[in-house]
């Protein structure tokens, strides 16, 4: 094999590796943003202005809250559990607060309260606070 041969295949292996090696950046990426939340340092910023004075309150006035406060798009339930995560909202024990946050989120957009909803998408629920409807007494 000719140098210019040699150069081209150890090329073509270092464009293999440096793949392989983006890959496996891009998991840990995700991984350290998964867990970052659970086993990282306590959080040092404050808490936004929608749970100041409410650390005490239950899931459901936390969901309403971060959808109105955030009212601005429409939430997964994943995006949902990150964003109470990351003001602060402590699930304590519970193994699977994705289940929890299901379960509200049907709850408060079963029609009982006409200012949240759900839009049916291809990739499932997202969730939205609608501003201006009354809520049912």
């Amino acid at each position: 094999m000719n140098p210019l041969e040699s150069a081209k295949a150890e090329f073509e292996t270092l464009l293999r590796q440096r793949s392989e090696i983006e890959r496996k950046l891009q998991a840990v990426e995700a991984s350290i943003k998964l867990l970052e939340p659970e086993y990282g340092e306590a959080r040092k910023e404050p808490s936004p202005e929608w749970m100041i004075g409410d650390s005490e309150q239950g899931l459901t006035d936390s969901i309403r809250k971060f959808l109105q406060w955030n009212r601005e798009i429409e939430w997964s339930p994943i995006a949902i559990r990150d964003g109470l995560v990351g003001a602060g909202y402590d699930f304590g024990q519970q193994t699977n607060p994705l289940a929890s946050i299901h379960t509200v989120l049907k709850r408060i957009t079963n029609g009982s309260d006409p200012r949240f909803k759900a839009v049916q998408t291809e990739k499932g629920a997202l969730y939205k606070f609608v501003p201006g409807l009354k809520e049912k007494k």
